[in-house]
């Protein structure tokens, strides 16, 4: 077992060492511990189950959407031109794992990818289309730009998107982050969905 002393180190070894998909948005005691003296590892697996949500009973977007950019953040749908940077920064921010799933949202006929935007720089991306048919996700949020309310607008464009073009539910694949969703869309829990289309995970 490698000496594992702080945070990033902790990530890395999840990241590098173990096929468990990890969260940047937990705080390090809900995934895992390092205990400094006796320099050991305890991995806590977290139960990623699917939800699925009701697109005819989203709340509204525009409001949402209204609010941040008088802040001076945008919400958008990404651009051909711009995969590339975002692909890169998806990766760097989340991982090679998002940054796939991400890439093939830009493989769709319409680009099914949303990206928050401050001063030019991408803050957040959300995605759907991409892991698999009705899926919503991955999506994240850079860490200097939480709790300002970015990702529940990035949440509710993409989710909007996916009702525009016929869908009358969403799944969201498997994620920890259940009361989240619940509270911001009304998500319910997929009995039996974990690990789901995530079993059998290439290493």
């Amino acid at each position: 077992m490698d000496k594992l002393e702080t945070l990033e180190q902790f990530l890395e070894f999840v990241k590098v060492k173990t096929s468990f998909k990890y969260s940047h948005t937990l705080p390090l005691s809900h995934q895992g511990r390092v205990d400094s003296k006796e320099k050991s590892l305890t991995l806590i697996i977290i139960p990623m189950p699917d939800l699925l949500v009701k697109l005819y009973e989203l709340p509204d977007v525009r409001s949402h959407i209204d609010e941040l950019q008088q802040k001076g953040v945008n919400i958008r749908k990404a651009m051909a031109y711009e995969k590339h940077q975002i692909i890169e920064w998806v990766e760097d921010n989340f991982g090679p794992g998002w940054a796939s799933e991400c890439d093939v949202a830009f493989g769709n006929s319409r680009i099914s990818c949303f990206i928050a935007t401050e001063n030019n720089n991408i803050m957040g991306f959300a995605c759907y289309d991409s892991t698999a048919k009705n899926f919503f996700g991955p999506m994240g949020v850079a860490v200097q730009a939480r709790n300002r309310g970015i990702g529940k607008a990035l949440l509710l464009s993409a989710l909007d998107a996916m009702s525009h073009i016929g869908y009358a539910y969403a799944i969201i694949g498997g994620t920890e982050s259940i009361e989240y969703y619940k509270k911001a869309v009304g998500a319910i829990e997929i009995p039996g969905s974990s690990p789901g289309i995530y079993k059998d995970k290439l290493k």
